[in-house]
């Protein structure tokens, strides 16, 4: 006990420095890994502690990284302290509460339908039958059930969003040109330079790729600060050390003891047959597998959608209680006594859902690095794009921050959209909602995902929306119907995304 006393006032002793408030909001689990590896190390190596037992301790804890690990602690809370939702607003509570039932409905009526469970135990042969296929589910062209169809598209939620209406909202007698009436809090463009300061073509860092950025990025890496590599984030990260900077912004550990996890999620999968398997499978087929850009990426995208599925850990991280899927054992639809949560994650696949994991499968040759990887950046900017909030990165945020921004920067151009029936957010909703997966080349798509996860915001998202028909404006201004306006939009390959946030925010 005499020990343990010593070792909590060297704790006391080591972060003496920090004020009340960051003390309290030190993780107990941080706190409690570092005092069992000082205990482990007394009991290791006894003799480099027996002079002074505090100092020692002292010495050990900056040495072996674990003040690292509490200054990462650190920062995460003060990072999510920064970025807390709106006040909950009822009548979007509302609307995400009738968008889950109606999700609900559309996977029980799809079991109706097709006479098929929601999750089914596989037998003995049927398990090694899904072992043996775990890694070529590419050619298993009998897996995805006949009659299965996406729950919904990017069209269909966009319905849903731009439908939503502040019922204390009065709008003018004229109307208004945008199409989200939420009312939400959003930032003007000098607010946002601001915030988005990294960006500026003054940065000396225009030329990520060059030697001195690459010798800083290794610098980052053995530094193993989550503050330094999200600050790296903000000016691009160079291809060859993304795999390597990523994990360490997220916060997440690929070591391997921690990718064990992924084994067991893909022995859940051979298992047990779940019904959204069948439309994940459908999914990653009919879209990322049919690009050219991603086609041999088809096996890792399948199985590590198959383990997102079945990743409670995303249910717990991602979506609150309330918002909670729940669906009904078969023959007993609207008894809360037979309603389950469904599927384990809470993720119901859209069409396209698969494309989030592809700007991964650049950077990782493993599925269980990949997986973990992506599931950090899902469960901190992802699903907010397709899940109704107040959240500031969730989607209504970032439609009226969209609308805002285009609308100081371009009015006539909003305008003329309106007028011919090309509601903006109409023409780049999808692209917000897919994070720009199937629109931009990878490259450019990755140093977007630089920026979202160095800035820990999704508004680069919205950011480059508005960009996107800043440039493109001298056609759009040509153009009198929405047809026209989705042509002249139909290709974003070869656009460049730094100088378009530059021109939106500096210009």
């Amino acid at each position: 006990m005499s020990v343990l006393r010593e070792i909590a006032q060297m704790c006391a002793n080591e972060f003496s420095h920090m004020n009340e408030d960051r003390k309290s909001s030190v993780s107990r689990a941080v706190l409690d890994s570092i005092k069992h590896r000082i205990i482990d190390e007394i009991f290791k190596n006894p003799s480099s502690f027996k002079d002074d037992l505090a100092k020692s301790v002292e010495t050990f804890v900056r040495e072996s990284g674990l003040a690292t690990a509490l200054e990462n602690d650190l920062f995460a809370k003060k990072l999510s302290e920064t970025l807390v939702p709106n006040d909950r607003l009822s009548f979007i509570d509302q609307a995400n509460a009738s968008w889950t039932k109606r999700v609900i409905k559309s996977i029980n009526a799809m079991c109706t339908e097709l006479s098929l469970p929601l999750a089914r135990k596989r037998t003995g042969d049927q398990v090694k039958t899904a072992t043996k296929a775990w890694n070529s589910l590419s050619t298993q062209g009998g897996v995805s059930k006949s009659g299965l169809k996406p729950i919904y598209s990017a069209k269909d939620f966009f319905q849903v969003v731009v439908g939503i209406r502040n019922p204390n909202r009065v709008d003018s007698i004229g109307g208004q040109w945008e199409l989200c009436r939420v009312a939400m809090a959003t930032k003007g463009v000098d607010e946002l330079r601001r915030i988005f300061d990294e960006l500026s073509p003054s940065s000396k860092w225009e030329n990520f790729e060059n030697e001195e950025k690459y010798r800083l990025g290794e610098k980052v890496i053995r530094a193993k600060s989550v503050a330094a590599a999200k600050q790296y984030l903000k000016t691009g990260c160079p291809m060859g050390l993304r795999s390597k900077v990523w994990p360490l912004a997220f916060g997440i550990d690929l070591s391997p003891e921690s990718l064990l996890y992924f084994n067991q999620l893909k022995s859940s999968v051979v298992q047990y047959d779940l019904l959204l398997d069948g439309i994940m499978m459908q999914d990653v087929r009919m879209t990322a597998a049919n690009d050219e850009s991603f086609f041999v990426f088809e096996d890792d995208l399948h199985q590590a959608g198959l383990a997102l599925l079945r990743d409670c850990h995303v249910q717990r991280e991602a979506f609150p209680p309330d918002s909670q899927l729940f669906s009904y054992i078969r023959g007993n639809l609207g008894n809360v006594d037979f309603h389950v949560g469904y599927p384990p994650s809470g993720v119901v696949p859209f069409y396209g859902f698969s494309y989030y994991l592809t700007p991964f499968c650049f950077l990782y040759e493993s599925v269980d690095r990949l997986y973990l990887a992506f599931r950090r950046f899902y469960v901190d900017y992802l699903h907010h794009l397709h899940t109704i909030s107040s959240h500031p990165n969730g989607i209504v945020s970032l439609c009226c921050q969209f609308e805002n921004i285009l609308m100081e920067k371009e009015p006539f151009l909003f305008q003329h959209l309106v007028h011919i029936g090309a509601d903006p957010l109409r023409l780049v909703f999808a692209w917000i909602m897919q994070a720009f997966t199937c629109q931009l080349d990878t490259e450019q798509t990755l140093l977007l995902w630089d920026r979202i996860a160095g800035f820990h915001s999704t508004l680069p998202l919205a950011l480059l929306s508005v960009g996107i028909l800043m440039f493109r404006k001298s056609s759009l201004l040509k153009i009198n119907k929405l047809e026209e306006a989705e042509v002249v939009l139909s290709s974003l390959k070869g656009i460049k995304v730094i100088p378009l946030l530059q021109l939106v925010l500096f210009a």
